[in-house]
């Protein structure tokens, strides 16, 4: 039995037993022996993602608006991953636009957009699908209110055509803890909870300062807070209809509890693994 990636595959000289059954039971899978994200931190307040977190979740993975003819229709995992073949297939030469983003944790806090206009599209552009939020900071999801935020983890990619305006993270209805800074920076140090800036703040797993600028890349964003802190919405700060984040989102955690520094470096480079 070898241990790869705290894993543990069973082999038989260089071949890996994928089953074993002793009569007619099944008493070995390779798939027992394969955790996911959620399987070793099993915590999160909120989980949206484009990959499957929880060996346990039986859920899906968003919900798609066809823009051709506005059916709706939801999508799960194929292996993992989410089921782009079914979406293919759905979508034909249309496009479609994320209705809402299951949450994978046991709190279904799902994302939601009911309106239109306001719905990110889903790229399918690479091998790793992500909602892809357009360049006018307008797109927008809603979840039940979290007021006890700690820790965060995210999977982005920033727009290198966007329009420099405040891109928000998160956002909230009555608040603005997560106060994005102006000219492309993460936030604004006067305006955003001090509970942020005090905090410990990582890009790709290396500690970065608040209001240091976003890359316009894929990177990976974690920020441990030093207290409580409100959001109900992906995107869009309180009322101003341009207030949001520009390019992609592919995964977003979301911790009430303090996560501990090995734990936060262990998350992050999970996903730098996966992602990056």
């Amino acid at each position: 039995m070898v241990l790869l990636n705290n894993n543990y595959k069973l082999c038989l000289g260089s071949e890996t037993i994928k089953k074993i059954h002793l009569g007619n039971d099944l008493v070995y899978s390779v798939a027992d022996s394969i955790k996911l994200l959620l399987d070793e931190v099993p915590i999160a307040s909120i989980a949206y993602s484009i990959r499957k977190l929880s060996t346990a979740y039986t859920g899906f993975c968003l919900r798609l608006r066809r823009e051709s003819d506005n059916l709706e229709q939801d999508f799960g995992f194929l292996n993992g991953y989410l089921d782009s073949e079914s979406i293919d297939a759905f979508l034909g030469a249309s496009t479609g636009y994320v209705v809402k983003w299951y949450d994978q944790s046991d709190n279904n806090n799902h994302a939601i957009q009911p309106n239109i206009q306001y719905q990110p599209k889903l790229d399918l552009s690479s091998n790793k699908p992500a909602l892809l939020f357009d360049d006018n900071g307008s797109n927008s999801f809603e979840f039940n209110d979290i007021s006890n935020i700690r820790t965060l983890f995210f999977k982005l990619e920033y727009s290198s055509t966007a329009n420099q305006v405040l891109a928000y993270l998160l956002g909230s209805d009555t608040n603005y803890d997560f106060h994005a800074g102006s000219s492309g920076v993460f936030f604004n140090t006067q305006y955003c909870s001090p509970f942020i800036t005090n905090g410990t703040i990582k890009l790709n797993n290396s500690n970065v300062a608040a209001n240091t600028k976003i890359p316009e890349n894929s990177f990976v964003f974690s920020i441990n807070t030093t207290g409580n802190l409100l959001a109900d919405r992906i995107s869009k700060d309180r009322y101003f209809p341009d207030r949001g984040w520009q390019g992609t989102y592919s995964e977003l955690l979301i911790f009430s509890d303090v996560i501990d520094n090995l734990t936060t470096s262990n998350i992050n480079q999970n996903l730098i693994d996966y992602y990056l």
